[in-house]
């Protein structure tokens, strides 16, 4: 590929995230933003192999930027944007809980809106979503820190119309999750009234992937296992022999974004720093 022939002659094994986000920038800015994701896609293909032969350990592709092109998104919002959104949100409001917890938990949205008590055990601070209920059809485990454990144990149990407790914590339908999606982020935009434009609750996995990676520190697979993602290590057949949740390694690092992200809805960002943590069996 002509695009990649300057790392031809260097060892695959010294090709990191830096220098291979810093040549998909120079394609980007010399043939577009196509061309930029087309050789982001082979990269990432040549190393997922690559680390399933175990020549590297993870795929430095995984987490490089993606060009916008044909309308996708890309937006990542600073730690301003995230407090404006914080200080906006509602006590005791169900959708102002979601959106607090996908912040703090890096889920997905249903992940969030369609939770059930039946998936949050409280004594090993974990949520265990079934394969039915991820996007690789693979059981996700997410680890609870200190203000997600508290939050969710602070939601009321409702019940049905003929007074059956129900399973899902949000929402009203006996059978469903929460289903206010759109009113109720038109009612958030609106408190915010312009703080912070043209942003989707994805965003927020962006924000936390790129703070997670460069101002914590945390290492591309642990933060992969975080955000659900199957590639380098995990993919394919290595996948079938590596069987390390990283568990503790997540919740740690969900624990000092947790940190974080309570600091920015008290309106004022603390500095990132090591939080010590006793391990959940």
């Amino acid at each position: 590929m002509k695009h990649s022939k300057s790392f031809h002659r260097r060892p695959v094994e010294g090709l990191d995230r830096k220098a291979i986000g810093a040549r998909l920038e120079e394609i980007e800015q010399a043939s577009g933003p196509s061309a930029r994701n087309r050789v982001r896609a082979s990269l990432s293909t040549y190393f997922m192999w690559l680390a399933r032969e175990g020549y590297v350990d993870a795929n430095p592709v995984a987490f490089t930027n993606k060009a916008v092109e044909g309308g996708a998104r890309g937006h990542v919002p600073d730690d301003a944007e995230l407090c404006i959104i914080l200080t906006t949100l509602k006590p005791g409001d169900p959708y102002s809980a979601i959106v607090m917890l996908l912040l703090l938990l890096v889920a997905r949205r249903d992940e969030i809106g369609s939770l059930c008590w039946s998936e949050v055990n409280f004594e090993d601070a974990t949520i265990t979503l079934p394969p039915a209920r991820t996007k690789n059809k693979r059981e996700h485990i997410i680890p609870l820190s200190a203000p997600a454990l508290a939050l969710l144990a602070a939601q009321p149990r409702r019940t049905n119309a003929d007074g059956t407790p129900r399973d899902h914590i949000f929402g009203n339908g006996a059978d469903r999750g929460y289903q206010g999606w759109s009113k109720s982020k038109a009612e958030l935009d609106a408190r915010i009234a312009g703080g912070v434009k043209d942003w989707v609750l994805h965003d927020f996995r962006r924000a936390a992937s790129t703070a997670l990676h460069d101002r914590f520190g945390v290492p591309p697979h642990v933060v992969e296992a975080i955000l659900g993602h199957i590639s380098g290590h995990k993919a394919g057949v290595a996948g079938v022999y590596n069987k390390a949740a990283y568990l503790d390694e997540r919740r740690r690092a969900l624990e000092r974004w947790g940190e974080h992200i309570i600091g920015l809805a008290e309106g004022a960002p603390p500095k990132a720093k090591v939080v010590h943590l006793k391990r959940h069996k």
